[in-house]
């Protein structure tokens, strides 16, 4: 089973703290490698720039100096070069990115999860810095903030403050260095970005195709779990959301197994839980109890929409059912006219018999009839067949269709799919049954507190039961390597379509080289010309090719109306033969 990449980004208000954090041997314990891309003074001028423009725009909150990405690798790389791989990577990140970094390589405490912090800065170097000269004398009081006179900054005695400054005219009071932060790295979609993009560079450094990292797809039905950090003091919160996330995942799983289009349950998603949780935090601000509100009252949705599809499904399939009935029903009736109206139908290939029989005798009415074996030997002629050669034009047969290469078993596929179709509607069953509990509920008086009682404790039963069979039903695709139902279904429905592509082509083959064979036997006998025969192919829509071939090399018709009539022009040919040599010899002994 692929497993998801993870990759998280953080601002940093201190990134010479935070440098000497993840590069320090006394701060960690399993530090492999640390790759820096500029020196220590760039990082010092960075925070210094950032502090300064903070200071100078007036902005509110926390100065942000740099930003951080911690990337996690597969344990497999354990055992690569360590210096190079983080190189592999910083370098990669800079090429793409043109901003300089510093990384480091690190295992947590347990060893369990190798990973990488790597803090790169928003701002590059100028090619050339940028001075700023004062044209006068320039007064700065203790906060750095420029004043327009020189007795703002003196004292009672008439002496400069502490910590007051005073740039003298001609001198550099402003040097700038860095450009502005690229706006890039402050935008939504920047992080899935660089998920994509560095998970593509961890794939090429994979070796076994299985352990591969997928991104996840932010934009599917499903809701992506949240990770719980060491030593985080909303560990219990995140875990009631990811217990609800996951009954929100299967619950998608259920749908599609039944299928739900994949857009209707988007729709579900965004018209329940995406727009609530925003409005719910626009309003009150972050609420970890509401969100979970909202993913169960959406969740109950989703069961409902199911419930509509499912019905629906079932009533066009009993009419399906009963419209099937009802014709064997009208065949096997014999009291119609009172004669039984189960006649055989005509196949196509009679048919073309039929149709071509019908264009000749349309294209003759007009014209006299002549003898049989000249006619025949004027067809024979214009199709091409040389009596001395005994060569003939015929129609080609159509190239075989290629199977395709299915890297999948399909026999497994479809055995995980039926066993998916069973559980889904195993599923269905106990909701359906719950649904009518909370039905009797409903209509139970709240003085009948005995019922009452025994039906909610019916209901809180049935809920687990329905959670476990879901969590089944997640499993039957999980067993066989998938993430989800969804990830399954779209190589199910692949395969299946490959597969029936290909038997839609072998069908067509076949009734061409049925067509053909017919026709071409046709054109042999002289009972069709080679031109009617292209023609009739090109008004099916059929390619038509043609091939010379020799009458020795065509195969024998074994059926035993024409196994007399060869045995009948082989007699034929042998008297004539004979006669030949008799009248040889005969004019010989006249000499």
């Amino acid at each position: 089973m692929q497993r998801h990449s993870f990759i998280e980004m953080t601002k940093l208000s201190n990134v010479k703290g935070r440098i000497y954090y993840i590069s320090s041997d006394k701060k960690q314990e399993n530090l492999y490698a640390v790759y820096n891309t500029a020196d220590n003074d760039f990082w010092s001028e960075l925070a210094r720039c950032n502090r300064m423009e903070f200071k100078k725009n007036g902005t509110t909150g926390k100065c942000i100096e740099a930003r951080e990405l911690v990337i996690a690798l597969p344990e497999g790389f354990i055992d690569y070069d360590k210096e190079r791989l983080l190189k592999f990577f910083v370098d990669r990140f800079k090429e793409q990115y043109g901003t300089e970094c510093v990384a480091a390589l690190h295992h947590n405490k347990r060893k369990t999860n190798l990973h990488i912090h790597l803090i790169f800065s928003e701002r590059k170097l100028l090619d050339e810095p940028m001075d700023k000269v004062a044209t006068r004398n320039m007064f700065y009081d203790e906060t750095g903030r420029h004043v327009r006179t020189k007795k703002e900054i003196l004292d009672g005695n008439g002496n400069v403050r502490k910590k007051c400054r005073i740039i003298k005219k001609g001198e550099v009071y402003e040097r700038t260095i860095f450009d502005k932060k690229d706006t890039r790295f402050k935008q939504q979609g920047f992080l899935d970005e660089v998920k994509t993009y560095m998970t593509c560079n961890i794939n090429l450094l994979v070796e076994n195709p299985e352990e591969r990292l997928k991104v996840f797809d932010k934009d599917s039905a499903y809701l992506p779990m949240k990770k719980i950090g060491k030593n985080n003091p909303k560990a219990e919160e995140i875990k009631r959301d990811n217990e609800e996330r996951t009954r929100w995942n299967m619950t998608v799983d259920q749908a599609l197994a039944a299928d739900v289009p994949e857009k209707d349950i988007l729709e579900v998603k965004q018209e329940n839980i995406v727009k609530p949780v925003r409005e719910s935090i626009e309003n009150d601000g972050y609420r970890p109890w509401r969100f979970r509100s909202i993913l169960s009252a959406a969740i109950r949705r989703l069961e409902e929409l199911i419930a509509r599809v499912v019905s629906a499904v079932k009533a066009v399939t009993e009419k399906v059912i009963d419209v099937i009935n009802h014709v064997a029903d009208s065949k096997t009736d014999t009291s119609f006219n009172g004669k039984n109206d189960t006649h055989k139908p005509k196949t196509e290939y009679t048919d073309i018999t039929a149709d071509y029989s019908h264009k000749n005798d349309m294209g003759d009415m007009q014209e006299k009839k002549t003898d049989k074996k000249e006619n025949k030997s004027s067809i024979q002629s214009e199709n091409g067949i040389n009596e001395d050669n005994e060569i003939v034009e015929l129609l080609a047969y159509p190239a075989l269709p290629v199977k395709p290469i299915i890297h999948y078993d399909p026999a497994e596929l479809s055995d995980t799919y039926k066993r998916l179709k069973d559980k889904e509607k195993a599923v269905f069953d106990l909701q359906a049954e719950r649904n009518r509990k909370e039905m009797d509920l409903s209509e139970t008086g709240r003085l009948n507190v005995i019922k009452r009682n025994k039906l909610q404790s019916e209901i809180a039963g049935l809920e687990k039961q329905i959670d476990n069979a879901k969590s089944v039903l997640s499993g039957v695709v999980k067993g066989q390597g998938y993430d989800n139902v969804s990830e399954f279904l779209k190589v199910y429905h692949e395969v299946a379509g490959m597969i029936a592509d290909y038997n839609r082509k072998a069908e067509l083959w076949n009734e061409q080289k049925a067509f053909i064979q017919i026709l071409n036997g046709k054109i042999i006998s002289g009972e069709m010309l080679l031109s009617q025969a292209k023609s009739y192919m090109t008004d099916k829509g059929y390619e038509v090719n043609t091939v010379i071939k020799k009458m020795s090399e065509l195969p024998k018709d074994n059926t035993l109306k024409n196994r007399i009539e060869r045995q009948k022009r082989e007699a034929e040919m042998r008297n004539r033969n004979r006669e030949d040599y008799r009248r040889a010899n005969h004019n010989r002994g006249v000499r």
